[in-house]
């Protein structure tokens, strides 16, 4: 039985998350609150990056035609409702995505808080309905990651990527608010944290790594422990979704 990735994967601006999502199967959905998925690249076989075909989609409206095996559709999503009506069309069936990628979960927040704090001209922190709109976000997110489970239409990764916040600990952890920051990182089964390093073959240049075990300064956790048991230093250098849905379902399994 083919095994899908839900992944929560965190980390600084610049680490490269986006052309994480990017390397999720296509057709892939983005539902960008970031506004940076026009920019995200994919890598070939030979080490060489291509920005692959997008397309901008209304979720209002019907999906656009020209969608390849290599599309990505972007929603420029602004809050919680475009999460929302992104998730209506997936949860209907009648789509051709096979990959998810909310980017980035933490900018979402921050536009939602945004619009509330204008609506009521103070800070809305603390207050109910800023309580509400954060269980409305973890319900968004594990009813996205339940997609996988569909009974017509499975997607086969959905991913949403945050950026990071050092917490009281010392350690790196999504930079997500509220409840989200306790509850959100248990529905995956696998929450990465990325950061940029030094090539260790050419030291010219540098790669994104991805950790994917617990370390000194990030949280991190694999529960499928396919990734830990292909890579045993608990990180991946050129982190990808599509070589990672292949290491979950080696093809003897299938």
């Amino acid at each position: 039985m083919f095994k899908p990735l839900k992944a929560l994967v965190h980390g600084d601006a610049g680490t490269r998350k986006s052309w994480l999502g990017a390397s999720a199967p296509g057709p892939r959905l983005v539902l960008d609150a970031e506004k940076g998925s026009h920019f995200a690249r994919r890598v070939r076989e030979d080490g060489s990056t291509y920005i692959p075909h997008a397309l901008v989609w209304d979720p209002h409206y019907a999906l656009p035609d020209g969608i390849t095996e290599d599309t990505t559709v972007i929603v420029k999503a602004n809050g919680l409702e475009d999460l929302e009506l992104g998730y209506r069309v997936l949860a209907a069936g009648a789509h051709p995505f096979r990959s998810v990628i909310v980017d980035s979960l933490s900018d979402f927040q921050l536009r939602e808080k945004r619009r509330l704090t204008e609506q009521s001209g103070q800070d809305v922190t603390g207050q109910r309905e800023w309580g509400i709109l954060l269980d409305e976000f973890i319900d968004i997110c594990q009813r996205l990651m339940d997609l996988c489970d569909h009974p017509t239409t499975p997607l086969v990764a959905v991913v949403v990527l945050s950026g990071s916040v050092e917490s009281k600990d010392g350690k790196m952890r999504p930079m997500v608010q509220g409840a989200l920051a306790t509850r959100l990182p248990g529905y995956p089964d696998l929450l990465g944290y990325t950061e940029v390093v030094v090539n260790p073959l050419d030291p010219s240049e540098a790669v994104g790594r991805m950790h994917f075990r617990n370390g000194m300064g990030w949280v991190a956790k694999d529960r499928t422990h396919f990734l830990t048991e292909e890579f045993p230093q608990g990180y991946m250098d050129s982190p990808n979704i599509e070589k990672i849905l292949h290491i979950m379902n080696p093809p003897e399994e299938q």
